[in-house]
């Protein structure tokens, strides 16, 4: 929530009292997302890219860092991210496969 409404000093403060010693996709991603709101594009990508390999459901995950990849001034990385991102939606986990790409 604190992210959400660009409270980015209260949220690093509430994310300081977590104990991270053992990281949960969660976590990672709150972290992420905070480096993002911070503009520590380097520290976003690192943490997103851990968070995707602790993460069953990685739709956020790969959403964020499509956005990293953005201001990488990579579009076809992000591009990727988004799609993988959508595809671990409801939505894109029901298109039929073969469709999405004109077969």
């Amino acid at each position: 929530m604190l992210l959400t409404v660009g409270d980015t000093a209260a949220a690093s403060e509430l994310l300081k009292k977590l104990n991270d010693t053992s990281p949960t996709p969660r976590s990672r991603l709150l972290h992420g997302r905070l480096f993002i709101a911070t503009k520590q594009w380097d520290q976003a990508r690192t943490t997103l890219l851990e968070t995707l390999r602790l993460n069953p459901d990685p739709a956020q995950a790969y959403y964020f860092l499509g956005i990293v990849y953005q201001h990488d001034a990579a579009p076809d990385k992000a591009a990727e991210a988004f799609r993988k991102a959508y595809e671990h939606t409801p939505q894109g986990r029901t298109v039929a496969p073969g469709t999405a790409k004109g077969e």
